[in-house]
């Protein structure tokens, strides 16, 4: 895009604000940071002081599902996508109806034109630039087949609402083109008294008759009838969730920092506001924050990295680095420990005691002030115990689960108050080793020079440096949570807990095994 073309549209833009309702600050104005690689952002051109508005934006100059055109084409379609329809589907549904068939016809065309029609997020990256974050658990949530099955459901609701032959053909580059911009710019708004009175303004027969349904249904004892009103809302819908996804101009504008950010947007009763929450000079950017992400979760969900490190970075140390270091320290097989994990997955009387609550987890959080997650010593605990005798291995099912029974309930209280054994920490730290050695040994260059040389580069080394970026970022954060467990948990001395844990039970089955085999002779015997 040519400076001039890029100008000309934020110029249109800035013109289509004020039509919409939309107020900008006197104090601040959007420019282009292309430079920096950051699109279009908005500065200060005054001191702003902490608590100043700085733009709003009212609840009819929000796209979604219920101020979109898609909904006002027949009296049923806004009572479809309120609660038959997925939010993500809706919306993705209700921009292709603006962009692609009404076009500059659409209320929001201008927005349109500022959104970007090139992306950086892992879902536009090849195999080879996939393969320069390994080993990053990042590669696990890209979601594509994801991507795929929502893209066919959408061609299939265009039919259901009659538009397909409207919106014409739709690419998988055009929906990943829409999705890429729900992704990186939505904003989920809660459903309010005040949504409520807008869908009764646009469709108000219809809201009549719905309301009237509730209340025939809330009288109705007839328990079947019930149930058929819980099966007319779907899961995911903005009715079942009780808020909306939103795209909202001006808003996404603000770049975001999770350690520079210096303003916030907030709902009130008109629509959207965003305030300074510090003071911010003039000339200066002003941020937002795209929410509590790691720099692997900004690179995958916005195409960016912080090159400093994201303030909420993480690495992680997964159960099978675990699963190695006790394999090796106890000489037991993997598929014994797989047994285990299984076990520990499914019991019903396990996932009882833990509350139903996730224990046993692919990978454990390290963060960057080195704790990590408590799962991860509950489930060394644990294993640890069972592991101190050899006879485990030789366990039926029904033993080995009573035995896991136990250990989960005495280690869980251990674990509650505050303790884990000496060797949950040594083995925490083998595992963090073996996660390690999967991380490039050498520190990569981030400096803003070679930040700058390497974007005027070819895509593929742009590519390479923010994955280096990320790669460090998650190598100083499992690194620093060697010494996590230790700091979390005040340590005590194995034979402790093993004494009260481990022997009674082994010898009780072994015991109960016994008795079963001479029962079992004795009535051969009397045969």
């Amino acid at each position: 895009m040519t400076a001039t073309d890029f100008e000309r549209k934020t110029d249109l833009f800035l013109e289509w604000l004020p039509t919409v309702g939309i107020k900008l600050s006197k104090n601040v104005k959007i420019v282009d940071s292309r430079d920096e690689h950051q699109g279009r952002s908005m500065i200060c051109i005054n001191d702003v002081k902490e608590g100043e508005k700085l733009f709003s934006v009212p609840e009819t100059a929000s796209l979604n599902i219920i101020t979109g055109s898609l909904g006002k084409l027949d009296e049923s379609y806004l009572g479809i996508l309120l609660s038959k329809v997925e939010h993500w589907h809706g919306l993705i549904l209700t921009i292709l109806y603006e962009w692609k068939y009404l076009g500059e016809k659409s209320k929001w065309w201008p927005y349109f034109q500022v959104l970007p029609d090139q992306f950086d997020t892992l879902i536009y990256w090849d195999k080879e630039d996939l393969d320069k974050l390994k080993p990053s658990l990042v590669l696990d949530r890209l979601g594509e087949q994801q991507s795929k099955d929502m893209y066919v459901k959408v061609l299939e609701l265009m039919k259901t609402f009659n538009v397909a032959d409207k919106i014409g053909e739709v690419t998988y580059d055009d929906f990943q083109r829409v999705a890429s911009w729900i992704m990186a710019y939505s904003f989920d708004k809660e459903i309010t008294a005040e949504n409520s009175e807008v869908v009764g303004e646009e469709d108000g027969d219809e809201e009549e008759v719905e309301e009237e349904v509730e209340i025939t249904e809330d009288n109705n004892e007839d328990e079947d009838a019930d149930e058929d009103a819980d099966d007319s809302v779907i899961e995911n819908s903005v009715n079942f969730d009780g808020v909306i996804k939103c795209m909202i101009a001006v808003a996404d504008i603000l770049n975001s920092d999770t350690n520079l950010v210096n303003a916030n947007i907030i709902y009130d009763k008109t629509g959207l506001i965003c305030c300074a929450t510090k003071d911010i000079k003039a000339g200066e950017q002003v941020y937002n924050i795209y929410g509590n992400h790691p720099n692997s979760e900004i690179l995958r969900r916005y195409g960016y990295v912080e090159w400093t490190g994201s303030k909420y970075d993480f690495g992680e140390v997964t159960l099978k680095n675990i699963l190695d270091s006790l394999s090796e320290k106890y000489n037991v097989s993997t598929e014994f420990l797989d047994r285990v994990v299984e076990i520990l997955r499914e019991d019903e009387k396990i996932k009882e005691i833990w509350d139903y609550e996730d224990v046993v987890l692919d990978s454990y959080d390290c963060y960057a002030d080195g704790e990590t997650i408590p799962e991860a010593a509950s489930t060394i605990q644990i294993l640890f115990v069972l592991l101190q005798s050899h006879e485990v291995v030789k366990l039926e099912e029904l033993a080995l689960t009573r035995l896991l029974q136990r250990i989960v309930k005495k280690c869980q209280q251990l674990l509650e108050s505050g303790r884990v054994t000496e060797s949950v920490n040594s083995i925490w730290q083998q595992a963090v080793e073996k996660r390690l050695k999967m991380y490039p040994q050498t520190n990569p260059v981030l400096s803003e020079d070679r930040i700058k040389e390497t974007f005027a580069k070819s895509k593929s080394d742009q590519r390479q440096l923010m994955a280096s970026c990320i790669l460090e970022c998650e190598r100083r954060c499992i690194a620093k949570s060697r010494e996590g467990i230790s700091k979390q948990f005040k340590l005590l001395d194995d034979e402790k807990l093993l004494k009260n844990v481990l022997k009674r039970p082994v010898e009780e089955e072994k015991k109960k095994k016994s008795r079963i085999v001479k029962r079992v002779k004795k009535n051969r015997n009397d045969d």
